[in-house]
């Protein structure tokens, strides 16, 4: 695990922060692949949504989406969902597409970062 760990794309949950670092290590080895399969179906899903118009399901898997990431630790693709929930019935298609382009960047970031914290 690396003890000298910073990143601005992910940061150690709360409740994980009080436990002995080799099982924070065992936990977040743990949420990288769920956290990454749920994500990534997810953003296909706000694709089709934001395709199909339908704000009902796009602000539905955003808002999950936010909240998932939130409680992973990643903060930074929280706070765009939180942007892209206010966005949604305002801003115009393609900028919908752009934060999701830019939620798919995070992720990766989030993903490094965590594989890299583990190490």
């Amino acid at each position: 695990m690396n003890t000298s760990f910073n990143s601005d794309e992910w940061s150690l949950p709360e409740a994980f922060q009080d436990l002995r670092a080799e099982v924070a290590a065992v936990l977040v080895a743990q949420l990288i692949e769920p956290f990454q399969v749920d994500t990534a179906a997810r953003l296909q899903r706000v694709r089709s949504a934001i395709a199909a118009a339908n704000l009902s399901v796009l602000r539905a898997e955003v808002h999950s989406m936010k909240g998932s990431a939130s409680q992973v630790g990643a903060d930074a693709m929280s706070s765009l969902c939180l942007e892209m929930e206010s966005a949604i019935g305002q801003a115009p298609e393609w900028q919908l597409i752009e934060s999701v382009s830019k939620l798919e960047s995070h992720l990766a970031a989030a993903l490094r970062a965590m594989r890299d914290y583990r190490r």
